[in-house]
């Protein structure tokens, strides 16, 4: 198993471990690990799973149904910029 991949396994069991309101949001983290490696397949399924994780364990609450739309909504999380490598 190369690196990428046990760095991507270890950030999908954080995410689904953690609590909701963790700041970062380890769900965040994991979509931009993904979008960073070019994994777009990899970084919808983050967000999938985030978005039934919000809406399965705290339906009835105005914050999660917030986070839910959020995270389903037009917008994804905004990857961030890497800073490049200096030579």
């Amino acid at each position: 198993m190369s690196l990428a991949a046990e760095a991507a396994a270890v950030l999908r069991r954080r995410a689904a471990a953690a609590e909701l309101g963790a700041a970062p949001p380890p769900a965040a983290v994991l979509f931009n690990f993904c979008v960073a490696r070019c994994d777009l397949r990899g970084a919808a399924a983050a967000q999938l799973a985030w978005a039934r994780r919000l809406r399965a364990e705290a339906p009835g609450s105005a914050a999660a149904l917030a986070q839910t739309a959020d995270a389903l909504g037009a917008r994804p999380p905004r990857p961030r910029a890497l800073r490049p490598f200096s030579a």
